[in-house]
């Protein structure tokens, strides 16, 4: 047999390139193909704050965890899609802290920023015809802020449709979360076994959280000065 009629073979070698952008500006996008990675545990360094995203605010593009900790090792609660976020400017690599509906941490991978609401032109209107100078008025004295009653929950607790064990679960507030009561003051109720519910907002509706035990003992949470609380 002639060697010249012995061809190497080709060998074709497959080269896999998998690309992918993660980027936190307000935003998360990934490239096409590339599946989200798990939300691990991890130890988080380098957290830092950024102005421009004090009171920024974000909405879950998906179910998303909220953690009390940067390395989300204790979860306290899971925001449903479309829930609106407030963020507190501290942000990190993938994760964000968030005061509202409670305070911890997310992963900004379903963070995404809340959609502009447009601001309609106001259409034009005649000039108005010449009226004598008015009578000089007193300055008026500044509405005075309305500040917030919030509640540190000691332990996790079901947040009802109203205030008795009776009533449905709307989910639930792990230890260490923030409640936001309705008004200030708390509305407060007594159910016929002794427990005292307060009134609070829970994922954009009205829950009840039992801030104490049966016949008012024990202490399921504590009620935090209102200037850590914000204002309405």
């Amino acid at each position: 047999m002639s060697l010249d009629n012995i061809r190497p073979k080709r060998v074709v070698f497959t080269v896999s390139v998998v690309l992918a952008t993660t980027a936190w500006a307000g935003q998360q996008s990934l490239v096409k193909g590339q599946t989200a990675p798990p939300q691990l545990a991890q130890v988080t360094t380098g957290l830092t704050e950024q102005g421009d995203l004090i009171g920024a605010c974000r909405i879950s593009s998906s179910s998303l965890d909220v953690f009390a900790d940067a390395a989300r090792t204790r979860r306290l609660l899971t925001l449903a899609p479309n829930v609106e976020m407030t963020l507190t400017g501290i942000v990190g690599t993938g994760i964000a802290e968030i005061r509202y509906p409670a305070y911890g941490w997310v992963s900004t991978l379903t963070a995404v920023p809340c959609p502009d609401t447009p601001v309609p032109t106001p259409a034009p209107t005649p000039a108005p015809a010449p009226t004598p100078a008015p009578a000089p008025t007193p300055t008026p004295t500044p509405t005075p802020i309305t500040l917030r009653a919030c509640y540190r929950v000691l332990t996790a607790v079901n947040i009802r449709t109203g205030p008795n064990l009776g009533f449905p679960s709307l989910g639930q507030i792990g230890a260490g979360g923030i409640a936001y009561a309705t008004t200030n003051p708390p509305t407060e109720s007594v159910a016929p076994d002794g427990r005292i519910w307060v009134e609070i907002n829970f994922l954009g509706a009205v829950g009840w959280l039992s801030r104490t035990g049966q016949s008012g003992s024990g202490v399921n949470a504590i009620r935090l000065p209102d200037e850590q609380c914000g204002h309405f």
